[in-house]
């Protein structure tokens, strides 16, 4: 919300003042010379009444309420324009806040995404290790296996020639 300086403050206030000052001579004035018409032409003054009429009174008093309607409804309007800037501000310091939990949320998925990278590269690792010692495996136990095989057959030839 904007806020004035004081330098404008200050002309803001003497402008104001010269306004106030202003309307209490102007109408100072007025009423000073409808008093002084009275006392020194009383006829004239009561012949510019009757010719004005009710209606110059009513129309100042008229004019008096709306200028105080208008003065309400600018407050008024002042007013619901204040809670509105408020209630963007709190907006805004909600978007803040939620965008560093948002923030804090990313890092916290990059260091999940990083520590899968690190398991599933550990398990490569693994899987390639496991699949070298298949394979010795799988050698000794074919080299095992003809063992084997070569002591049957040499069993199978001792016990055709003992048996």
């Amino acid at each position: 919300m904007a806020t004035e300086t004081a330098p404008a403050k200050r002309t803001s206030g003497v402008v104001q003042a010269l306004l106030v000052g202003g309307g209490f001579a102007g109408g100072s004035s007025a009423i000073f010379g409808i008093i002084e018409l009275i006392h020194a032409e009383p006829e004239k003054a009561f012949r510019l009444l009757h010719d004005w009429g009710p209606w110059c009174f009513l129309s100042m008093f008229v004019a008096y309420v709306l200028s105080k309607i208008a003065n309400r409804g600018l407050d008024v309007a002042e007013s619901f324009g204040t809670r509105i800037a408020d209630a963007m501000d709190r907006v805004a310091v909600q978007q803040a806040s939620q965008a560093d939990a948002m923030q804090a949320q990313a890092v916290a998925l990059q260091k999940s995404a990083d520590k899968d990278d690190r398991q599933l590269q550990e398990m490569q690792t693994l899987t390639s290790y496991t699949a070298q010692q298949s394979e010795r495996t799988y050698q000794k136990m074919s080299e095992l296996t003809e063992g084997l095989n070569a002591l049957n057959e040499k069993l199978d030839d001792w016990k055709k020639r003992n048996g």
